[in-house]
This record gives structure tokens, sequence and C-alpha cells, in this order.
């Protein structure tokens, strides 16, 4: 019997949530300004743009979340003093299911953002195929919804070792 990923991510997003939390406190305790994003929505993203004349490369996957959230990631991707130039990856495999959870951090400002996110394995094969090649895993965080409806504004992070994206390759167990 095949178990559907939506209900894996169901049965397990308060977990993810909760471990996403935990990591962001580690990061607080050793005084650091951490964030956690709780996504609405995750996609995974397997086209590089070319073809389509996208501004933005897109191998990778799509975290939406709340525009209250967005907001001041945003500022902080926005400063010119902050580079986040290292990243922590925990992966684990329920099912056929993927649940990872980034940590994205500036050593200089100590800061960090904590990204939980999740998807389906076999879905990804083509996307983390094409990040294997590139050498590059892109993290694009939107806001779900601006006042009008719609945002345009992105916030890429980007991985330089997909494989961590793997569960096996990471740990949250």
């Amino acid at each position: 019997m095949t178990t559907d990923p939506a209900d894996v991510v169901a049965a397990h997003r308060d977990e993810l949530l909760e471990d996403a939390a935990a990591i962001a406190a580690e990061y607080r305790d050793a005084g650091w300004n951490a964030r956690t994003l709780e996504p609405t929505e995750v996609t995974l993203l397997t086209d590089d743009g070319a073809d389509a004349g996208d501004e933005l490369p897109t191998v990778g996957i799509e975290v939406l979340v709340p525009a209250d959230q967005f907001g001041p990631v945003e500022a902080a991707v926005a400063t010119e003093a902050t580079t986040f130039d290292a990243s922590e990856v925990y992966s684990r495999r329920v099912d056929s299911v993927a649940l990872v959870i980034v940590a994205v951090a500036d050593t200089a400002t100590e800061s960090a953002v904590v990204i939980p996110l999740y998807y389906d394995i076999e879905a990804a094969t083509p996307m983390l195929d094409a990040a294997r090649d590139r050498g590059e895993l892109l993290t694009h965080v939107r806001p779900a919804e601006g006042p009008d409806g719609t945002d345009a504004s992105v916030v890429t992070f980007a991985h330089d070792d997909p494989s961590l994206f793997v569960p096996g390759m990471g740990s949250l167990d």
C-alpha cells in the first residue's frame, strides 16, 4: 500500500515545526538572532528557467510562508552586512516523504533563518538530479501572498551540497 505524501506531511507537520523551533532556540541560546519560518506550501522546482525566460534559476525548492514571517527575513537579507555564509541541513525519511530542516546562518551578524520543508522523494528525483548536475540547490522563500493577493518578492538561499537534502545524508533522527 502506498502512503499519500500529503497524509505523511499532515501527520508529521507539528513535529517538523517543533524540531525547527528547537534548532532556532539553540541559535538563540548561543546569543544569535534566529527566525523560524512555517511553510504554507512547498513546491519542487525542476526547470532551470532558461527556456521560459525566467529571471531566477528555479532548480530547487520554493517555500511559501506567511507574509509577516517573510518580511523580517527579506529585511535581513537586504542588509549589506548580511551574507548567510553557512548552512546546516537536517533530513529524515518517513514513508515516501523527506522531512527537511534547513538552517542558514550569517556568522558575522549571528543571524539565522530556520526553514522546515518537505517533499515527495520520488517526485523530487528530477530536481535533485538537476541540482547535483549544477552543484547547487536553491531554496526560494516567498510570501504566501501580499496585500493585493500576489507578491513577487523572493529570498533565495544557495546550498552547494544538494545531497544533504536527501534523507540519510542529514540528520533529524
